[in-house]
């Protein structure tokens, strides 16, 4: 025997009448194994969402320290370069001061050479000349 749940309401998308105590569908007849089903599901979901509270309230875990940044350099400050342009300045002008002395000095050993020739000229002009 069909028992009448009520007419649907198509306007409302609803049963007419309701659910009533004496008119319960089949679908509501209450199981012990499925209420018991339900209520462990329940217990379980509470214990998850209680460990997930209590991971969030805690302090981040470190398993190993992170890694330090590198250091950067610097750049080099208006006085070092300063520094460095007057080390090299000083570099050329010694250079510069070396290929002067070893200018002048073959300049002199040329004038020498040239003198110790004219002066072994006349003696060789001089054995000649007889």
């Amino acid at each position: 025997m069909v028992s009448d749940h009520g007419r649907w309401n198509q306007d409302e998308n609803r049963v007419e009448g309701g659910i009533t105590p004496d008119r319960l569908p089949p679908t509501m007849d209450v199981d012990p194994l499925s209420a018991g089903a339900a209520i462990l599901n329940w217990w379980e979901a509470r214990k998850q969402r209680k460990l997930i509270e209590s991971f969030a309230k805690s302090p981040p875990v470190r398993s190993r320290p992170k890694r330090k940044a590198p250091k950067r350099r610097r750049k080099a400050s208006v006085r070092a370069t300063t520094g460095a342009e007057l080390l090299r300045e000083q570099r050329l002008q010694l250079e510069r001061e070396k290929f002067e002395w070893s200018k002048s000095r073959d300049l002199w050993n040329g004038l020498k050479w040239v003198l110790e020739f004219s002066r072994n000229s006349e003696d060789y002009d001089e054995d000649y000349d007889d």
